[in-house]
């Protein structure tokens, strides 16, 4: 839970409502702690990023706003970067996105995944693998 002050002054729980499509304006606390100087009240829209899982079935990938670091690193969750309940949020700023945010949001993921579906048509149709094993 991050914390704000209500109309009296007084500290009080506040629980983030984070969508996809939303952005964070990074708090110069957080951007310190985190060695993120260069995210000091800069606005980030989360965009789709992709984390594998472990379960009872074997596991998978699944999706979830976030963004990409430098480097070559692996993306970060909101979750990686806030906490699960967004204990961590700091002094960040949750700014809701517009329908706009939303539908660009939701254009990545398509796009995404029709590269991968021709992705898997193109390598079905190659000669280096042999499927008539397979029934339909």
């Amino acid at each position: 839970m991050n914390q704000a002050l209500d109309r009296e002054g007084k500290t009080v729980a506040m629980k983030v409502q984070f969508e996809r499509g939303d952005s964070v304006k990074f708090g110069e606390k957080w951007c310190k702690e985190h060695n993120c100087d260069h995210l000091i009240g800069k606005t980030v829209m989360m965009t789709p990023q992709w984390f594998d899982y472990d379960d009872d079935h074997g596991g998978g990938v699944d999706e979830c706003p976030g963004m990409a670091v430098i480097d070559g690193e692996d993306p970060q969750s909101i979750f990686h970067l806030f906490g699960n309940d967004f204990e961590n949020f700091m002094d960040c700023e949750h700014i809701k996105g517009t329908d706009d945010d939303k539908v660009a949001y939701k254009k990545i993921i398509e796009e995404v995944h029709e590269a991968e579906a021709k992705a898997w048509e193109s390598f079905a149709a190659s000669s280096e693998y042999d499927f008539g094993h397979i029934e339909n």
